[in-house]
């Protein structure tokens, strides 16, 4: 994903701001930085083909009224990087909600930007490849590969598309009795997680193929799983 860059007047905003001590994180409710947010969500709608960067689900319109942008790196925590571009993202409402300001880098306490995917917790939207760390099964299933995938999963509750797919209650990925159970099959043995995520395919009216069924039994590899369409 390419960076924005920043011209002319967005430009000076952020210039003026990084040159600003102390820096404040209220600041990007500020009309000057709103402007250099209408920009920044225009490029990264168009970056990310429209599709949030967590979930991966497409959002038709690119009305920025439907489109969070993600600072990465929350600002709340790392003012200082409010406006580096490669800790921006769009993402949608409810996977920005979710993540909040959640700690995402492995070091709770960073100088400088970091540059580089082995430095964080979540899977990075610019540093990452995606496919190899999570997989969606036709849209509705969500499996980690790595432990990076079950903690973005995880932290930005993109279960609750897997208890959608279940008919489970939509408050179930909230509480103590489902956040465990969440936990044991993100942490757990991959085989055994594989199963279950099988499972909920087939729960959810999704016809599992010979191949991916030994796919999941063998453990996922990086890339889109397929399988034929719902059964009724």
């Amino acid at each position: 994903m390419t960076p924005i860059a920043y011209q002319g007047e967005e430009r000076a905003i952020v210039e003026k701001y990084n040159a600003t001590r102390p820096q404040d994180p209220r600041f990007w409710d500020c009309d000057e930085a709103k402007r250099v947010n209408q920009r920044v969500k225009k490029h990264y709608v168009q970056e990310q083909g429209r599709l949030c960067c967590y979930c991966r689900k497409p959002i038709a319109s690119g009305h920025g009224r439907l489109w969070d942008t993600d600072h990465i790196i929350p600002k709340s925590k790392h003012p200082e990087f409010m406006f580096e571009p490669a800790n921006l993202a769009i993402s949608c409402i409810d996977c920005n909600s979710a993540k909040s300001d959640k700690l995402v880098t492995k070091e709770p306490f960073v100088r400088q930007f970091p540059k580089h995917a082995s430095l964080y917790s979540i899977v990075h939207p610019h540093f990452d490849d995606y496919g190899a760390h999570i997989l969606i099964y036709l849209g509705k299933i969500y499996a980690s590969i790595t432990p990076k995938g079950s903690f973005t999963i995880l932290t930005c509750k993109l279960e609750r598309y897997n208890a959608e797919a279940q008919g489970w209650r939509p408050d179930f990925i909230d509480d103590d009795a489902g956040i465990q159970y969440l936990n044991s099959i993100m942490n757990g043995d991959p085989k055994e997680k594989n199963y279950v995520y099988m499972e909920m395919l087939l729960r959810a009216g999704i016809t599992v193929t010979d191949t991916l069924a030994a796919k999941m039994k063998s453990g996922p590899t990086p890339g889109q799983a397929s399988a034929s369409s719902p059964s009724k």
